[in-house]
């Protein structure tokens, strides 16, 4: 008798806690984000005030960090990753974006210990927080970096590439392999990277 008292107990609770917590859902709007958060004017994070943006980092976390060219040929020479591949890319590049995508997935079923992804972003410095709230829409999982020095990139980082896009670079054990300039669906970008693997 006792037992089953606090079995009802226990299962009316449950009930309200749920009732409660479905109810709650409902009020879920962006205007009730005020006071924690800039969500209602991440549409336009232009109008974000640097408070505002700090707190969306802090919130969000993924940010892309400023690099120079010779800080990321360090990051290229001395990764311990049998292939390193750079995806260059533009918040208005679908593509890219969608290579990104596609490496992570890559990169999932390989290991860390096979390829590293390094996400360079080209759009211009003062574009930042446009750039930060692309990365966390789109997923990234992977380093981001914000070239500083965008003249001549390719010529600095040992490329033959005029900086269009979408663009990987693939390198291994700190040395070029190949430099792709062209869309791929993931099935093919997987089979362009494999011999890359062995």
């Amino acid at each position: 008798m006792m037992q089953q008292q606090f079995f009802t107990t226990v299962i009316r609770v449950s009930l309200f806690a749920g009732a409660l917590a479905l109810s709650a859902c409902g009020s879920d709007t962006p205007a009730n984000h005020d006071s924690a958060l800039p969500h209602n004017k991440m549409a336009n994070p232009g109008d974000l005030s640097e408070a505002e943006s700090q707190k969306l980092i802090e919130a969000r976390g993924k940010s892309a960090q400023a690099m120079t060219p010779a800080g990321l040929e360090g990051f290229i020479r001395y990764d311990s990753a049998q292939v390193v591949a750079v995806n260059f890319w533009k918040r208005d590049c679908i593509p890219c974006l969608n290579l990104q995508l596609y490496l992570q997935r890559i990169q999932a079923k390989e290991g860390a210990a096979k390829l590293t992804i390094l996400s360079v972003n080209l759009d211009e410095s003062s574009e930042m927080d446009q750039v930060n709230l692309a990365l966390r829409t789109a997923g990234f999982t992977t380093p981001v970096f914000q070239i500083d020095d965008k003249k001549n990139l390719g010529q600095k980082l040992g490329l033959k590439w005029d900086g269009s896009l979408p663009a990987i670079a693939v390198y291994s054990q700190g040395e070029l392999e190949v430099l792709f300039r062209q869309e791929f669906a993931e099935n093919e970008l997987n089979a362009v990277l494999q011999p890359y693997f062995l």
